[in-house]
């Protein structure tokens, strides 16, 4: 393998890269782009969600079970209902995610030792921001509950003592519980895996249709070297889009980095060489530019959303649908993000998963060298 000729090969890439702004556009602008809109777009946070208040009671003790509610940077209270027609219109618009519905006799039954009902009608066309609103709605009410045995037990003429259980939570990972720290590292397996496939998957096809192949074919340039120049140029590139990650990560989204910077470059490098290869080999086998585009957005996109854990638990999915998970790369680089970023390890909790990127991409160049030489 001439290391003359790599070079001759990548120098043809990297001129046909910067006189092709489109291109330069989709290797440096677009991934920075996409992870600017997700990064922003992408919350899990449920914060000023605004609700709807139909007091029946109109009492003190309802007015002040409402008011906990406002008290909250959770919700906001923005509308006073009077009837559940109201209520039902706001719903339908969307201008509320959730109904407090409040009986009549809400005040009567707490003051004679009954307990009282409220209603909860929460939206639940997403299942995300329910669950959050739901698990709000329960803390809020065990909080009242609490202040009003409180303030029956003070003004009580019975002395009554008792103890109780006081949980101290810690979150032992992303302790300011910020949903970016958690789908940061995520965004940047998929936005790497479209992006990194994506480019190279052009590279042999676009040879095949402008005719050059069947010139570089005669040449003492062997298939090793072809692939291995082209894998050069956008390798190189890619690296500056793993460090444009890493500082937006930090500057712009100030998502801490609790492992080491380095190992990040590092597994960033293994799984930007195995999705290059990815494409390569796609490129090798559709010969054309637009097939090859589309299979390696279908490829790369959809399993990287679905079945790399970034957005599904991976143990919540049936058994058949794990297995399949194993051969997708972006299930180790998540993985691996993540337990840099969030929890700080070393490599000696990750060289597996980073195993098996080399094995993908080892796998990926060999195929790739022995069906380009089968084609050409």
């Amino acid at each position: 393998m001439s290391i003359r000729r790599i070079k001759a090969i990548s120098y043809k890439e990297f001129i046909h890269l910067f006189r092709d702004i489109r291109s330069l556009m989709v290797i440096i602008l677009v991934p920075v782009i996409l992870l600017i809109l997700f990064g922003y777009a992408l919350k899990l946070d449920v914060e000023n969600v605004s609700i709807g208040v139909l007091d029946f009671s109109n009492s003190e003790k309802s007015r002040e079970y409402a008011a906990n509610f406002n008290a909250t940077s959770a919700f906001n209270v923005n509308y006073h209902l009077s009837t559940y027609k109201e209520a039902e219109y706001l719903l339908d618009t969307n201008k509320i995610k959730m109904i407090l519905v409040i009986k009549s006799d809400f005040e009567k039954e707490l003051n004679t030792n009954y307990n009282t009902k409220v209603q909860v009608i929460i939206d639940g066309s997403d299942i995300t921001i329910a669950s959050s609103i739901m698990n709000y709605v329960a803390g809020i009410t065990a909080q009242y509950n609490k202040s009003f045995i409180e303030y029956i037990l003070r003004n009580s003429q019975i002395n009554v003592s008792f103890g109780k259980v006081i949980p101290e939570i810690r979150y032992w990972f992303n302790e300011d519980m910020r949903s970016v720290n958690y789908l940061f590292p995520g965004l940047v397996a998929i936005i790497m895996s479209v992006v990194a496939g994506f480019l190279t998957s052009l590279t042999i096809s676009r040879e095949w249709e402008t005719g050059t192949m069947e010139q570089l074919i005669p040449t003492p340039v062997t298939e090793g070297e072809v692939i291995t120049g082209k894998l050069l140029t956008y390798f190189l590139i890619g690296l500056i889009d793993v460090i444009i990650y890493i500082f937006m990560g930090e500057f712009l989204f100030h998502v801490p980095l609790m492992g080491n910077t380095l190992l990040v470059f590092l597994f960033a490098t293994i799984f930007l060489m195995c999705m290059l290869s990815f494409g390569i080999f796609v490129s090798i086998v559709m010969k054309s530019q637009l097939a090859s585009s589309q299979v390696t957005t279908t490829t790369t996109m959809l399993p990287a959303f679905l079945l790399s854990g970034f957005v599904f638990d991976i143990n919540n999915m049936p058994v058949v649908i794990q297995w399949i998970t194993y051969l997708f790369p972006a299930r180790y680089f998540v993985d691996i993000l993540r337990g840099l970023y969030l929890k700080g390890v070393g490599i000696e909790y990750l060289y597996v998963n980073a195993g098996f990127l080399i094995f993908y991409s080892v796998i990926l160049l060999v195929l790739c060298r022995l069906l380009f030489k089968l084609r050409a």
